[in-house]
C-alpha cells in the first residue's frame, strides 16, 4: 500500500531495505524548521534539479520519527539511493531507498526502485488531481448553497426521482433536503399544486422532446400547507442516443411578487368598474396615529358624516357585520405585519338596519426602519353584484330541483306503466275466478283479499303516474268551490272529531281544465297531512277557494312552477293549526315517500305535486314552527264554461257481443286475461304478441274483425304505428287502444284520427264491457 503520496511515509520493509516517498518541497520546508532528514538537503535538492538518480553510500544515521528508520540507525551509517519521479516533464517528488549496508543498495533493489518509478508518478499526479476537484465540489456546494433558488437533478423519465437538491428546497418548502436525495417520500413533482401539476408535466415534456430549455411558474404546497408561487428554469441533459438522461434546474419562490401583481390586477379592476358605475370610496389610514381619513363617498355608505364618525379603525370595525368584523381585522392585521395584500369582501351594517356588501383593497407604506406608516385603500359597494349572484344561485337550485323532479318522474311513469301490465292479470284473473267459484267456497274470501290488495296496488301505480305529471284522466272545465263542496262530507269524516273543518269557498270562479278525480286526490291528500300535523289535539283546518292574477315571479317562488305564466290562477288553499315546518322540513315535504313520522306510507305530497305539474300549475308553501301549515294549490283559469258532471251509467254485467276481435298486446299475461274476458263476452278473439303481427293478422281477418285492441308499447312495431297500418287496409275500423299509462298522455297522439275508445291499465271485466260497448255502439 503507498498510503498518501504527499509525505514521507514509509512502504515496505524488505531485505533490510526501507522505501518511503518524498515531495519536492518535502525537505526544504522540513530543514527551515530546524527538522532533521535521514538524508542530507543537498542530495534531495541536486535530485530535484537535475531529476537523476542520485546515491550515496557515507551518510550517518541519525534520530527519525519513521518506525521503519528506528531499525536501521543502529548501523551508523546507511546506504541511499534517490530516484525522481516526473510527470510530463515535472519532477514531482522522489522515492527513496535507504540500507544499513556500507556497500551500496544491491543492484536489484535499485532497479526494482526505477521501475516503479513512473507508476507512482501517475498515481501522484493522479492524486493531485482528485484533490483538485475535492476542492472544485466544495467550491461549487459552497456557490450553490448561497444561490436565492433550489437548484436540483431528478431523472429525466421519472418525475418522482431526485438524484440531487440544495439546502434551500428546504426553506423553500419546509420540507428537510435529505428527504428529497433520501427518497423519504416527499418528491419534486409531489409538490406541485394538484391544479397545476399537469400544466407542468406538459411544458416540462414539450421543451425535453423540442430539446431546449423550460421556463415556467406554477403554484406548490409546503408542508405547512400553504400555497406558494414559484419562478423554474431548466433543461435536460442528453445521452449520446439522444435520449435525455437527467433535468437539471433552479427554483426560486416568487410568491410576493405574484401577490403583489394580483393585487394590482384587482385594484386596477376595482378602479375601473367603481369609475363605470360612479360609486367608489377611498379611504388613508395613518397607523402610527390611528387616525383614519375618509371620502364623503365612504361616509354616505356607512351613514356617518364627520361630526358622528369618530376617525379610527375601531370605529370603522364597529360599523362592520358581527360575522364579518374579525376576519377584517385579521386582514388588515396581516397587511401590516406579514405585507400581506389587504383584500376582503364584507357585509356593513348602515344605521337604518340595511345591509350593504363592501369589496375593499389597500396597501401599506412603510418607514425607513420597514415599519408599517400609513395603509390606504378603496371601497366598492358590489350589492347589486352579489345579489345577481345569490339570484342566480337560486335559479340554478330550480332548475337542478326540475330536474331531479323531472328524472325522477320519468322513473316513476315507467314503473307505473309496467305495474299497471302486471296488474291486469291480477286484478282480470282474480275477477274470473271469482265467477266460477260458489260463493259459500272457503277460497272466495282469499280471493277477494287479492282483489283488494290489487285494488291498493293499483291506486299506489296512479300515485306513480300522478308523481310523474302523467296522471290526466278525462280533463273538463271544472268549478273548484263546486268539486269541494261536493266531497266536503268525506273530507269531514277523514279526519278526527276534535278537528273542525272549515270551508271558505268563493262564488263565480271561472272554470279550471282538470280531472275531477285528480283533484279529489290532491284536497284529500292535504287534508290528511293538516290532520296529522295537528295530532290528537283540538285544532281547525280550512279549505279556501278563490282565483287573483299573479305574475310569473310570485309563481316561481313556488313549487312545480316550470310551466306557470302570468295570468288568472284559480287556487285550493288548506290551512292547518298544526305544529308547523322548518325549514328543512319545507325543502324536503314534496320528496317521494318523505315523512315526519315513523315510516312513509307512500308518495303523498310527491304526487300531489305531480298532479299539479301535469295541470301546468304551482304549490306555494307558508308554515313556520308552531305557527302551522297554509299550502295553496294554484291552477290555470280557463274561459269555459264548467260542465255538469252526469252520474257514471251503471254497467249492464249481462250484455253479450257477438263477431271477432284483434288482441295485440306484448304481455303473456295480458293477452291470456284479456282473451278470457273477450271471450266470456261472447267474442271471437284472435291473439297477436305485437303490432307487426297484428298488422298481418288483420290484413287476412280484416272483413271479419269488428274491433282491435291495441297495446301502446310493443317491441318490433308500436301501437301507433300498428294504428296507422291498420287504418290504410280498412280506414274506417275501430281500434280501442290500451296503456299504463292515463288517457290524456296517450291519446293526443291519436287526436283527430278516431280512436273508438282508450282503456287504462289495468281494468276489470266491467271497464273492459263498458269501453267496448261504446266502441262498437259509437
Amino acid at each position: 500500500t503507498l498510503g498518501i503520496p504527499h509525505s514521507s511515509v514509509a512502504l515496505i520493509e524488505s531485505s533490510g531495505v526501507a522505501f518511503r516517498l518524498a515531495s519536492p518541497a518535502e525537505g526544504v520546508a522540513d530543514l527551515e524548521q530546524g527538522g532533521v532528514l535521514p538524508f542530507p538537503s543537498t542530495v534531495l535538492s541536486e535530485v530535484v534539479k537535475g531529476s537523476e538518480p542520485r546515491y550515496r553510500s557515507d551518510l550517518r544515521a541519525e534520530s527519525t520519527d519513521y518506525e521503519v528508520d528506528r531499525k536501521l540507525i543502529a548501523a551508523g551509517y546507511l546506504s541511499d539511493y534517490l530516484v525522481p519521479l516526473t510527470h510530463e516533464g515535472e519532477c514531482i517528488g522522489t522515492l527513496n531507498c535507504a540500507s544499513p549496508n556500507v556497500d551500496g543498495i544491491p543492484e536489484d533493489t535499485r532497479r526494482l526502485v526505477r521501475l516503479l518509478a513512473p507508476r507512482l508518478a501517475g498515481y501522484i499526479a493522479n492524486a493531485r488531481l482528485f484533490d483538485e476537484l475535492e476542492a472544485s465540489e466544495r467550491r461549487l456546494r459552497t456557490l450553490i448553497s448561497n444561490l436565492p433558488g433550489a437548484v436540483y437533478r431528478r431523472d429525466a423519465d421519472d418525475e418522482w426521482s431526485v438524484q440531487f437538491v440544495s439546502d434551500e428546497m428546504e426553506r423553500l418548502t419546509g420540507y428537510p433536503a435529505g428527504d428529497f436525495r433520501g427518497g423519504a417520500g416527499w418528491t419534486y413533482s409531489s409538490l406541485v399544486h394538484p391544479d397545476d401539476l399537469e400544466r407542468v408535466r406538459r411544458i416540462v415534456a414539450d421543451a425535453v422532446e423540442r430539446k431546449e430549455p423550460y421556463v415556467l411558474e406554477y403554484r406548490i404546497v409546503t408542508a405547512e400547507g400553504r400555497e406558494k408561487w414559484v419562478y423554474e428554469k431548466g433543461r435536460a441533459e442528453y445521452g449520446e442516443d439522444g435520449a435525455p438522461l437527467w433535468l437539471d434546474g433552479a427554483t426560486f419562490d416568487v410568491t410576493d411578487r405574484k401577490l403583489a401583481e394580483q393585487a394590482l390586477k384587482e385594484s386596477e379592476t376595482l378602479l375601473v368598474e367603481a369609475q363605470r358605475i360612479g360609486r367608489v370610496a377611498s379611504w388613508d389610514w395613518d397607523v402610527a396615529r390611528d387616525r383614519l381619513t375618509i371620502t364623503q363617498e365612504l361616509h354616505n355608505l356607512l351613514g356617518t358624516d364627520e361630526a358622528t364618525f369618530t376617525p379610527n379603525a375601531a370605529s370603522f370595525l364597529e360599523r362592520v357585520h358581527p360575522e364579518d368584523r374579525e376576519r377584517v381585522a385579521e386582514r388588515m392585521n396581516a397587511a401590516l405585519k406579514r405585507d400581506e395584500p389587504y383584500n376582503v369582501q364584507f357585509r356593513l351594517e348602515q344605521p337604518g338596519g340595511a345591509v350593504v356588501h363592501l369589496h375593499s383593497i389597500g396597501h401599506v407604506d412603510r418607514d425607513d426602519g420597514g415599519k408599517a406608516a400609513r395603509m390606504v385603500g378603496m371601497v366598492q359597494d358590489i350589492s347589486d353584484r352579489i345579489r345577481a349572484e345569490e339570484e342566480r344561485r337560486q335559479l340554478e337550485n330550480q332548475m337542478r330541483e326540475s330536474q331531479k323532479l323531472e328524472s325522477l318522474g320519468v322513473l316513476a311513469g315507467g314503473i307505473a306503466h309496467d305495474f299497471n301490465n302486471l296488474l291486469v292479470s291480477v286484478l282480470g284473473g282474480t275477477e274470473l275466478a271469482l265467477q266460477y267459484i260458489d260463493s259459500s267456497s272457503p277460497a272466495r274470501e282469499h280471493l277477494e283479499d287479492v282483489m283488494t290488495a290489487a285494488d291498493r296496488a293499483a291506486d299506489l301505480a296512479n300515485q306513480m303516474l300522478a308523481y310523474s305529471g302523467k296522471g290526466q284522466f278525462m280533463v273538463e272545465p271544472t268549478d273548484l268551490s263546486v268539486l269541494i263542496r261536493e266531497i266536503s262530507q268525506l273530507v269531514e269524516v277523514s279526519v278526527s272529531k276534535k278537528i273542525r273543518v272549515a270551508l271558505e269557498l268563493a262564488e263565480d270562479l271561472p272554470a279550471v281544465q282538470v280531472d275531477v278525480t285528480q283533484i279529489r286526490q290532491i284536497a284529500l291528500n292535504l287534508v290528511t297531512n293538516a290532520a296529522e300535523a295537528i295530532g290528537d289535539k283540538a285544532g281547525t283546518i280550512s279549505i279556501a277557494t278563490g282565483s287573483v292574477h299573479w305574475a310569473r315571479d310570485y309563481l316561481a317562488e313556488g313549487y312545480a312552477a316550470d310551466e306557470a305564466r302570468d295570468g288568472v290562477y284559480v287556487y285550493m288553499e288548506v290551512t292547518d293549526s298544526g305544529a308547523g315546518m322548518d325549514s328543512q322540513t319545507r325543502e324536503n315535504i314534496f320528496d317521494p315517500f318523505f315523512t315526519t313520522k315513523s315510516t312513509g306510507r307512500g308518495l303523498g305530497l310527491a304526487a300531489v305535486l305531480g298532479i299539479v305539474r301535469g295541470h301546468k300549475g304551482a304549490i306555494r308553501v307558508e308554515s313556520e314552527p308552531n305557527l302551522g301549515t297554509t299550502i295553496r294549490v294554484l291552477l290555470p283559469a280557463s274561459d269555459q264554461t264548467p260542465t255538469q258532471r252526469a252520474p257514471e251509467p251503471v254497467p249492464d254485467e249481462e250484455w253479450q257481443g257477438n263477431g271477432t276481435i284483434l288482441l295485440a298486446d306484448d304481455e303473456p299475461t295480458v293477452r291470456s286475461v284479456a282473451h278470457a274476458m273477450l271471450s266470456r263476452l261472447g267474442f271471437k278473439v284472435l291473439v297477436a304478441e305485437d303490432g307487426k303481427e297484428g298488422v298481418e293478422m288483420f290484413r287476412r281477418h280484416a272483413d271479419e274483425i269488428v274491433l282491435v285492441v291495441l297495446d301502446l308499447a310493443m317491441p318490433t312495431m308500436g301501437g301507433e304505428e300498428a294504428f296507422r297500418e291498420i287504418r290504410r287496409i280498412k280506414s274506417d275500423a275501430k281500434v280501442v287502444l290500451s296503456s299504463g299509462f292515463t288517457e290524456q298522455d296517450t291519446t293526443n297522439r291519436f287526436a283527430d284520427r278516431g280512436l273508438a275508445g282508450f282503456i287504462q291499465k289495468p281494468y276489470r271485466l266491467a271497464e273492459l264491457t263498458r269501453t267496448i260497448r261504446a266502441a262498437l255502439e259509437s
